[in-house]
């Protein structure tokens, strides 16, 4: 195999990862169980080694230094090596006075198909 091929190769095997996102409350993660199952799932297809007890760690790990009566969620990724990536980031409360919305036809937006708009 050449090396720029062997480079190539490596470098898509780098990028292909399997990602799922996780809440936590006082209570721990929610639904743990069915993320690490889903995961698994995942690995089994893309042929990534999986070991949820490293992953299992990680969490522990994170959510030991969590900030009391606070939501986060947390990101697990996976890569094609078997390598799992935490990331922890706050919840933040949404805005209670509403959602903007906007209407695609009103922003210059042609409509690709009558099923874009449903008028009543």
């Amino acid at each position: 195999m050449s090396e720029n091929l062997h480079v190539k190769r490596h470098e898509k095997e780098e990028r292909a990862k399997s990602d799922e996102a996780l809440g936590y409350t006082n209570e721990g993660v929610r639904h743990l169980e069915r993320h690490l199952r889903r995961l698994q799932s995942s690995a089994l297809y893309f042929g990534f080694p999986f070991k949820d007890t490293h992953l299992r760690q990680m969490l522990s790990a994170h959510c030991a230094g969590m900030t009391p009566n606070t939501s986060y969620r947390i990101r697990a990724s996976l890569n094609a090596a078997g390598e799992f990536q935490v990331s922890v980031a706050p919840l933040m409360a949404l805005r209670s006075d509403g959602v903007d919305v906007l209407h695609a036809p009103e922003q210059g937006f042609a409509l690709q198909s009558h099923l874009d708009c449903f008028q009543g």
